[in-house]
Order: structure tokens, then sequence, then C-alpha cells
């Protein structure tokens, strides 16, 4: 639960970046053109759709960490960009799909279900042809 620009400076996230760096050297010494995938957690599809009826436990906690729902996914962002590496990002069709009432993953799992699946397979896919 950290702003985007101080996860950015932690020694996870700046190795994740060093990964991205030497991840995009190796593919181009050897001719492969990887595709980079943002995979959302249930949390940053579904969080911001709870209902003011929840239980109070999870309002307190809903609160915290809708405050920093975007900030994983705007880090990892930043450290693409640095890269010409190709990126699909599931999140926006995610949340997309989620409001209009799409479940993507098994209720009580982290898991897509088939729904989950056939979107993201059809927004890599479609990354293949463009």
């Amino acid at each position: 639960l950290k702003p985007t620009e101080e996860l950015l400076r932690t020694e996870e996230w700046k190795a994740i970046g060093r990964f991205l760096k030497e991840y995009e050297r190796l593919a181009a010494q050897y001719g492969i053109q990887p595709i980079i995938v943002f995979v959302p957690t249930k949390i940053e599809v579904y969080g911001s759709q709870y209902l003011a009826k929840s239980n109070k436990h999870f309002l307190e906690k809903i609160t915290t960490q809708l405050q920093f729902e975007n900030n994983s996914h705007e880090a990892f962002l930043q450290l693409v960009k640095d890269t010409k590496l190709r990126f699909v990002d599931l999140l926006p069709e995610f949340k997309k799909q989620a409001r209009a009432g799409k479940l993507l993953y098994y209720p009580f799992d982290s898991h897509w279900n088939v729904e989950g699946r056939r979107i993201a397979a059809e927004l890599i896919g479609n990354s293949l042809v463009e």
C-alpha cells in the first residue's frame, strides 16, 4: 500500500525493471518476440464495486485498499514503457467487463473462469495480429 513513485523506488520494483531490460536484451539477442501481459488481481478488477451494506471490517479494509488500487498497475506500465517489449494490458478490458456484470474469476478463487480465460485469450490473440 504505497504510492506508485514510492513503489518504483523499492528494491523489488527496481529488480523488476532490471529484469525487463535484461529480458528485452536476451529476446533481441535470440530473435524472440515476447509478449508481456499485465494480469490483474481480482481486487483490481472488482474492488471498486463493493456495496455500502458490506461487512464493517471489509469496508474498512477496502477503503484503504482502493487508495492504492492502481499503483502496481501504474508502476508496471512505467517499467514496460522503458522497454520495446510488446505489452498486453488486461486490466482495462477486465474492469469494463466487470462493470457490465461479467464474472471473470471463480467466486472463491483467484483464478479466471472460462469467461476470464476467453477474454484474456482474445486480447492476447488480437495483439498478435496488430
